[in-house]
């Protein structure tokens, strides 16, 4: 005598198999999800510029004024940005190296600062010059914060290639020989700083754009941020999902007297990543 299987028992049974096939389905395309790479193109531009002023006051033995102000552009065309959604553990990384070009535009360096000394000899000097395009390179990390695990991390580096460093510096020091080597006294010396004063903050630290410092501008067209923590950096969370980032120091100002000099200066270093279509 057959035994019969009441059909609700039977449908049960179809039911179950259909949502067990259905969960190993959903679990397969979460893995997929998470377990590949996406590959993104953008074009990147970091521009930077800085300014000082400097002068004396009434009772130094100098009078004038010390001047120096540059900008710049370095651009990475197509840069490959490369997106990996790990499984285990669920970190998504992002990571890009690209080779661009930059340019140091109207460098102005102005030393007009004359001893109340009259038998000094000192010459007050200046000169200004753009520069051709140079090799710079990018390097670009990331890693996205997980919730019972370790911090984001987010850096990118840009700058001057090496060799481009030291052409700026001779650059800079060739030009400054031919219009400040006259007269019996010497001038101030070339740098990237005001001649004198002690401590100018929006030239020598970082500024905090959400949780990432931006480095500040310098000669070598810098373009350089670090940061992270317990939330991911809006930059990061935008290159993740494949869309166009800006970070941007805005411009930053700084009036100051110290006891040899008064300074006015400002400095701004911004950071495009325009995803291409």
């Amino acid at each position: 005598m057959r035994r019969l299987v009441p059909f609700a028992v039977v449908l049960a049974s179809l039911s179950g198999a259909a949502d067990a096939a259905a969960k190993t389905d959903s679990a397969a395309a979460a893995a997929r999800r998470c377990d590949r790479v996406v590959v993104f193109r953008y074009d990147v531009t970091v521009t930077g510029a800085k300014s000082g002023r400097e002068t004396w006051p009434p009772d130094s033995e100098f009078s004038g004024e010390f001047a120096l102000s540059y900008d710049y552009v370095v651009r990475y065309a197509r840069l490959r940005v490369v997106v990996d959604r790990g499984c285990d553990p669920e970190i998504t990384t992002v990571r890009a190296r690209g080779r661009g070009t930059g340019t140091l535009r109207d460098y102005t360096w102005a030393d007009r600062v004359v001893p109340k000394d009259p038998s000094s000899g000192r010459v007050p000097c200046e000169f200004g010059f753009t520069t051709d395009p140079l090799g710079a390179s990018l390097r670009l990390v990331g890693g996205t914060h997980v919730l019972g695990g370790g911090p984001a991390t987010f850096s990118i580096g840009s700058q001057l290639n090496r060799t481009q460093q030291g052409a700026i510096l001779g650059l800079i020091e060739s030009h400054r020989s031919a219009a400040c080597d006259k007269g019996g006294g010497s001038n101030f010396r070339a740098s990237d700083e005001l001649a004198t004063h002690l401590s100018v903050p929006v030239f020598e630290n970082p500024a905090r754009v959400g949780n990432v410092k931006v480095e500040p501008p310098s000669i070598f067209l810098d373009g350089s941020l670090l940061g992270g923590g317990r939330r991911n950096p809006r930059a990061l969370a935008r290159l993740v999902a494949g869309r166009s980032a800006r970070v941007s120091t805005g411009v930053r100002r700084y009036e100051g007297t110290d006891d040899q000099s008064i300074a006015t200066a400002t400095a701004a270093v911004t950071i495009r990543l325009d995803r291409r279509r």
